[in-house]
């Protein structure tokens, strides 16, 4: 740390099996692609910008503008209950770790695109789930489900593509095998739940469903009991929480067009698209227990 205190002012970014530099791992990476030969799979699974949030000295203070997120008042589920001043504090770094890390990924598209790989490969970015700093919530590991943690980016670009193609419909991340598979000519495994994604062999479905889960504290060899789902459509957002053991269970329900912070529930009102989202949600869960139900547990 005494060699690199004046590069990264809050610390080394940190991960199993330890500390590491922002530069190192992308040198690292274009090292790999390097030594690839013919036909290829690489799959680059990139840490940062995980916490801790740790920009270099180049980005650190570089989102410190006055710019407040709006202040949220903490769910009954939030484990950590941290106040919003440290909350805020954590967004700026987290920021800034992001606009670090995209300059560092930029090297990485540069050798891409200089390598000739951009003509002849199918280039993914995406990520496993967001993080949150609202709601006394800081970090991924929660049982709250809102924009934060759920709204992942997917950026594809194809062989020779030069110009930006924006799509406009909801996705998920479950689109990526069967897509993926259709696009090097394999067959679609039976067990993939997703759909071909627009413009990549799919169509636009303004009225798909989408759902998301938190299930950490249940059993991976049982049915769901305690657990947090979402059905985001059509720009609303169903969120149920079902904790027994805390003694909680709710429905929230949001509309994402007219409210993206997700401020004002409007589950209490039950308007008639929560309530036929809400049937959609429950039957989601009856066909995800039905196996259970078969085998007595």
């Amino acid at each position: 740390m005494q060699r690199y205190g004046q590069k990264y002012p809050l610390g080394l970014p940190d991960a199993l099996p330890g500390l590491f530099r922002l530069d190192d791992v992308v040198d690292g990476s274009i090292d790999l692609l390097k030594g690839m030969q013919g036909a290829s799979l690489a799959y680059l699974h990139f840490w940062a910008p995980h916490e801790p949030f740790t920009p270099t000295s180049d980005f650190y203070g570089s989102f410190a503008d006055g710019w407040k997120a709006p202040e949220k008042p903490i769910h009954e589920l939030t484990e950590k209950k941290i106040p919003y001043e440290k909350l805020h504090l954590q967004h700026q770094y987290y920021d800034e770790y992001i606009a670090n890390w995209d300059d560092e990924v930029g090297r990485l598209f540069d050798y891409l695109e200089q390598s000739g790989l951009t003509e002849n490969s199918y280039i993914v970015i995406t990520a496993d789930h967001g993080e949150l700093f609202e709601r006394g919530e800081l970090g991924h590991k929660t049982r709250l489900l809102y924009d934060g943690v759920v709204h992942v980016p997917l950026i594809i670009l194809s062989p020779g593509q030069t110009q930006r193609q924006d799509v406009h419909t909801y996705t998920s991340s479950v689109d990526l095998i069967p897509t993926l598979a259709h696009l090097t000519g394999n067959p679609i495994p039976n067990w993939a739940e997703g759909k071909l994604l627009p413009r990549l062999g799919g169509t636009q479905d303004e009225k798909r469903s989408i759902f998301s889960m938190d299930a950490r504290t249940n059993s991976s060899f049982g049915p769901l009991v305690n657990f947090s789902i979402s059905l985001t459509r059509e720009n609303h957002r169903l969120i149920h929480y079902i904790y027994p053991k805390l003694k909680y269970e709710g429905y929230e329900f949001y509309d994402l067009s007219a409210d993206p912070d997700e401020m004002q529930d409007l589950y209490p009102s039950k308007p008639a698209l929560a309530m036929d989202m809400k049937d959609e949600l429950d039957q989601k869960v009856v066909d995800v227990n039905r196996p259970f139900q078969r085998s007595g547990l």
